[in-house]
């Protein structure tokens, strides 16, 4: 997930919202790392913080509960898709309403 967040990290638009969402920290980690030219550190810079509000990963009864917070919040339609080199079939099985 971190190697497909990264181009968002470089977007204006998206670093204001994330700063505004209280992600400063990994906009400022990722930019030392970026002026580094660090790859790797700039993919880490991604807090798992981040990737656990962003997301729903992990086992079957994570994605289903990351599902779930989706819509409690208002979502009607979330979009869920694989990551790759994972099971797509069992994310949609996880994913899906029980």
């Amino acid at each position: 997930m971190r190697r497909d967040l990264i181009p968002y990290f470089g977007l204006p638009f998206y670093r204001a919202m994330l700063e505004r969402s209280g992600f400063g920290d990994d906009i400022a980690a990722y930019d030392d790392a970026a002026g580094r030219g660090d790859g790797d550190a700039m993919q880490a810079a991604i807090s798992d913080r981040f990737i656990g509000v962003l997301t729903a990963t992990g086992d079957e009864d994570a994605v289903r509960a990351g599902v779930e917070r989706y819509r409690a919040a208002g979502v009607t339609s979330p979009c869920v898709g694989p990551i790759p080199r994972t099971d797509f079939e069992r994310t949609m099985r996880a994913a899906a309403p029980a």
